[in-house]
């Protein structure tokens, strides 16, 4: 699957076998991508957002390019959208078995919901289920504060917050933590959660003598929250 292949063609009857025939030109036996995640949306301003989706392998060839289709409506009760498709090439922070993508410009007060076709040189997979609806005026809030305490020379101990009393689309389930080596977060991993807010939560295997940022963002029903503004931690 997804390697060249040339093909001789002979006949044969009860008198026996012909000669083979000439080498055919070079085939690829190929098969468009399976389909992808249903997209997960994190919000990053109040005009922006974060799309991620996951395309597993299925023995074809490699995902080089992403479809994203957003349909737009002016409110959620709203029957009329407005449709528009982007292809976006394999670039980092995406590979071929992941979307990551920023949408810019979106508009508060307008509902959007967003699907995800991979392609490869075969063609393209399936379309995606929809994401959750998006709207930026309710979507997840960004954790305000929580408390990090160095627990030995290795492991940290967060405070989560707990959750806001305002009202959110969806609403959270729980609070999750990352840590990089970066102020901004880009080498990001998660360390800990989803776990429930307010509780308190240990992040072990750390490197002794590194330096890390960790924030905090919350997660509702497939959507990740923007994280909290990050707090240093020097593990000695």
């Amino acid at each position: 699957m997804a390697v060249p292949h040339r093909f001789r063609v002979r006949a044969e009857n009860f008198m026996g076998v012909g000669e083979a025939s000439e080498w055919s030109e070079e085939m690829i036996i190929d098969i468009p991508p399976s389909t992808p995640s249903k997209p997960r949306i994190k919000k990053l301003s109040a005009t922006s957002i974060q799309i991620l989706c996951t395309c597993p392998p299925n023995g074809g060839s490699e995902v080089s390019s992403y479809r994203l289709t957003k349909l737009k409506s002016s409110s959620p009760d709203s029957t009329e959208s407005e449709s528009t498709q982007l292809d976006i090439p394999i670039s980092p922070p995406s590979h071929a078995g992941e979307l990551i993508h920023v949408v810019d410009d979106l508009l508060p007060g307008a509902t959007y919901v967003f699907y995800v076709e991979a392609g490869n040189r075969c063609g393209w997979s399936e379309r995606s289920v929809g994401s959750e609806d998006v709207r930026l005026d309710v979507m997840l809030p960004v954790p305000v504060s929580f408390t990090l305490n160095i627990r030995t020379a290795t492991s940290l101990r967060i405070q989560l917050p707990t959750y806001p009393t305002i009202e959110s689309s969806p609403a959270i389930v729980g609070c999750k933590v990352v840590a990089g080596r970066k102020k901004d977060l880009q080498d990001a991993i998660v360390v800990a959660g989803p776990a429930k807010g307010g509780e308190e939560v240990d992040v072990d295997g750390l490197v002794r003598g590194e330096t890390y940022w960790v924030a905090v963002g919350f997660v509702g029903e497939g959507q990740d929250g923007a994280y909290s503004d990050p707090i240093q931690a020097h593990l000695a």
